[in-house]
């Protein structure tokens, strides 16, 4: 199964995302699919960003590996296992999160603390009717963010852990 939603959310998170060009650290947990939306953040932030994919399917893995390295994106790692089986706690800070498959609200709170004070993520996230919006999340402080409502979107869900599911190596 690959990862491929409708081109408008992708569209749409170039802008909150803002990204810049140059030495920043960014996160893609979600389904990686084919390296779509990945090498195109890749185009944009440059060679000396990080850049961290995660992927369930090792064929896509291997896919999207292959396909970054032919068009030269040596600094995006993308990773085989499941984005819920980070350890948050260890976890690098970064600049940007984009979550490519719907969360809860309490993981997304979760995944916030992983931004750097005036990081960004941008995340399909359930609300309580169990509906799904796009919300822009900033870190304003270590304590404080911003939450901005950019569109109703409805994405796969997150897959969640296997009880034996190691966490992906960053």
């Amino acid at each position: 199964p690959t990862h491929a939603p409708p081109p408008a959310p992708y569209a749409l998170t170039k802008t909150p995302h803002r990204l810049p060009h140059g030495n920043h650290s960014h996160q893609h947990p979600a389904l990686t699919g084919t390296g779509y939306f990945t090498t195109v953040v890749a185009n944009i932030v440059g060679p000396q960003a990080i850049h961290h994919a995660f992927e369930l399917h090792q064929s896509l893995v291997d896919f999207s590996r292959a396909k970054l390295a032919e068009y030269g994106h040596h600094s995006v790692q993308v990773h085989h296992g499941n984005a819920f089986s980070l350890d948050l706690e260890e976890t690098m800070p970064f600049a940007r999160i984009y979550v490519g498959a719907g969360i809860s609200m309490d993981y997304a709170a979760s995944v916030a603390t992983l931004l750097e004070v005036g990081g960004i993520m941008v995340a399909p996230v359930s609300t309580n009717d169990h509906s799904q919006a796009l919300l822009k999340l900033k870190r304003i402080s270590e304590l404080e963010f911003t939450v901005t409502k950019l569109m109703s979107v409805q994405f796969v869900p997150l897959a969640p852990p296997k009880p034996q599911e190691a966490p992906p190596e960053l």
